[in-house]
This record gives structure tokens, C-alpha cells and sequence, in this order.
């Protein structure tokens, strides 16, 4: 990182901080925070920090940010690149990202890059969001954590559904992820476009493998990309043309590759299960709730998802978990009730076994954060 990004990475965070000490919804001021970051112009910041200013948490979590952080901006010096970096991080992380996205399609291109704090942070969903992302990496790769570790690079793109919950960032011993992405609310029309490989709940995958297939969908990006300064009527509707051009050539490409789409009665069970994953709904249930043999079932989940409908079902308790550890201060017993355990010691055997770390370890890594 060049002495003058790290300045620039210090006056931005030292920017952030000073507005919370003084908060304004003063769009000029507003405006002269986020002057000449390019790499941030994803966003209208007057709006959002508008919208921040009026949330009902916003009295809290400016109280638990100015506490915490007075000492270090205070101190004689000023902050340095590290802490700038770990503002940036507990900032970003505390924020609501539904203030970010006020129009129909958003679409930014960023950069995250380990020597650039301004640009290297963590996203968590947790299952209660409106829209849909879509990601295409240019550059580098970046690791989704879901039940396991999904890892996409040049050529892949990813769908994120609304109830989906994991945590995405840069590949920690990669130097950056340069991707493309957008945010939206798909159409009616657009769904049986989305049918993508399923990875994990609400993770959908599709790797476009020869660069000359692969560009096409760049340009896509690029031009949508071009069109989100503008925000007018028509701009907005050429930008819904261009992506569904985008998802139209998806669907061509995994025709052309031979694709098969998953089962309709597959699909069935695992919308089943993601309502009701906390019951202990047996295998011979559910196919009989989706009119398929338990063993057909099992096949056509191993099939197209590599695990059984145990597992599946297991790995959707997990997101949950891992969702009300990090977003909640609810006891681990009532956790446990929540994702189908009755008795918390065996929740706990389950969480570790599968994560590596223990419910309350697991928690503590996202506080101490």
C-alpha cells in the first residue's frame, strides 16, 4: 500500500468518526466525507447516512462507537493504518445494508485488496434481506462461508438469495478479489432463470470456464456498471434489460453445457426443510411429502448437492446457529430449542463437531471483532 493510500484510508476513517461526534443530515457535508473515493461511489452516502441519522439504533450504536473509539482518534497522533483498518471492519459490520441499496438494481465494482482497509472487509447476510446479489470475479478469489467453504475466482459468479446466511470476503492468503457485483429484485420472469447449481441454502454458483465465453458477461457487468450514476426512469429500465440479458446467456451457457436443473421435487423438499429445518422430519416424510421413494430422493440429493438430506438439513441448522450466535445475545439453550435441539450439551457436541470451535467460542471470535 502507497504512503499516500494509507493517508487517504486514515483521513477517511478519522471523516466517519468526526461525523458521528457531530451528526448532520447536511447533504453538502455529507457529500465531502466520501469526496474522491471512486471505489465507494456505489452508493448515494447523503441518502444513506440520511437514513442511518433517523434509524432507531442510531443513538446506540453511536454511543457504543464513540466510547470505544474516542481514546485512539483522541490520542496524540492520531490513529495508524491498523487501526484504521479494524474501524473499518467493526463499522462496516455494525451497519444495515438495506440503507445501502435504495434503488431497483445497484451495482458497484470493487477492489478488496489486502493492503487497502478502505476496500478489505467482511459481509455478513443473515437471512433478512429483499434482494438478491449477484458477484462475478475479475481478479483474485473470495471465500463464502456458509456450512463449509465455498471458493470462487476468475469466472465464477454467485447468486445470493434474500434468506441466505454466510459471510463472504477476500481469500485470506489471496492479495485481493477484484469482482463486479450487483443487487436487485429479480423480476417474475427472471426466477427460472436463476436455477444455478445449488452450493449451499441460497448460495448458487455458475462457472464460466473459456475466456472468450466469459467475456460477453463482463462487458454486461461493465455496462451496467456505466449506468448506476444516472439513476433516472430510463436508465433504470435499460439496466433491467442488461441484466436479464445477463442471466438470458447464463441460462443459454448451462443449456449448452448440458445442465440439468434440479428436480422441481427436489426443490420442493429443500424449500420444505428451510421452513421447518428445527422439526425432526424423517427422510421417508418428506418423500412421501414430495411423492418420490425415500431412496429416490436420497439419490437425487446426492446427486445434485453431493450430500444427503440429513446433512442438508444439519447444514441449514448450522446457518441458523451461526446467524443467532453472531446477531443475537440469546442464551445457547434457547438457541439450541430454536435450530431443533432440546437439550443444549448435545447442540453443543453437534456445533463443534461440524465448526471446529463451540457455540460459545464461536460467539466470542464475532465479539471480540
Amino acid at each position: 500500500m502507497s504512503q499516500s493510500d494509507e493517508v487517504t484510508a486514515i483521513r477517511l476513517a478519522k471523516k466517519i468518526f468526526d461525523w458521528y461526534l457531530q451528526p448532520t443530515e447536511d447533504a453538502g457535508v455529507l457529500d465531502a466525507i466520501f469526496a474522491g473515493q471512486r471505489h465507494l461511489r456505489f452508493t448515494d452516502w447523503p441518502v444513506f447516512f440520511q437514513g442511518l441519522f433517523n434509524s432507531e439504533t442510531f443513538s446506540r450504536d453511536r454511543e457504543l462507537l464513540l466510547r470505544k473509539w474516542s481514546p485512539k482518534f483522541d490520542r496524540r497522533g492520531g490513529i495508524t493504518l491498523e487501526d484504521a483498518h479494524a474501524f473499518f471492519l467493526e463499522w462496516y459490520g455494525t451497519l444495515d445494508r438495506r440503507l445501502f441499496f435504495t434503488r431497483p438494481i445497484t451495482a458497484g465494482r470493487t477492489n478488496a485488496r489486502r493492503d487497502n482497509p478502505t476496500s478489505d472487509y467482511p459481509v455478513s447476510c443473515y437471512g433478512n434481506r429483499t434482494a438478491w446479489t449477484l458477484h462475478l470475479t475479475l481478479r483474485g478469489a473470495v471465500d463464502y462461508n456458509v456450512d463449509r467453504i465455498i471458493t470462487a475466482q476468475r469466472g465464477d459468479m454467485v447468486l445470493i438469495s434474500p434468506d441466505a446466511i454466510c459471510h463472504f470476503g477476500r481469500k485470506p492468503d489471496i492479495d485481493q478479489w477484484l469482482h463486479y457485483w450487483v443487487v436487485f429484485q429479480p423480476r417474475d420472469e427472471w426466477k427460472s432463470l436463476m436455477q444455478w447449481q445449488v452450493c449451499a441454502h441460497g448460495i448458487l454458483t455458475l462457472s464460466i470456464d473459456e475466456e472468450n465465453e466469459f467475456l460477453p458477461f463482463e462487458r454486461l457487468f461493465e455496462r451496467i456498471l456505466e449506468l448506476n450514476e444516472r439513476s433516472t426512469p430510463l436508465t433504470e429500465r435499460l439496466q433491467a434489460n442488461l441484466l436479464e440479458e445477463l442471466l438470458l446467456r447464463a441460462a443459454l451457457y448451462m443449456e449448452s453445457m448440458g445442465f440439468v436443473p434440479v428436480d422441481e421435487r427436489v426443490l420442493k423438499a429443500m424449500e420444505y426443510l428451510a421452513e421447518h429445518f428445527q422439526a425432526p422430519t424423517s427422510v421417508a416424510e418428506l418423500a412421501n411429502l414430495c411423492h418420490l421413494s425415500e431412496s429416490r430422493l436420497s439419490h437425487l440429493f446426492q446427486e445434485q448437492f453431493g450430500l444427503g438430506v440429513q446433512k442438508y438439513r444439519n447444514n441449514l441448522r448450522l446457518q441458523q446457529a451461526k446467524k443467532l450466535l453472531a446477531a443475537t445475545n440469546e442464551p445457547i439453550s434457547r438457541i439450541a430449542e430454536a435450530v431443533g435441539y432440546e437439550d443444549p450439551v448435545q447442540f453443543s457436541r453437534f456445533f463443534s463437531k461440524n465448526i471446529g470451535y463451540s457455540p460459545r467460542e464461536f460467539r466470542a471470535s464475532f465479539l471480540s471483532f
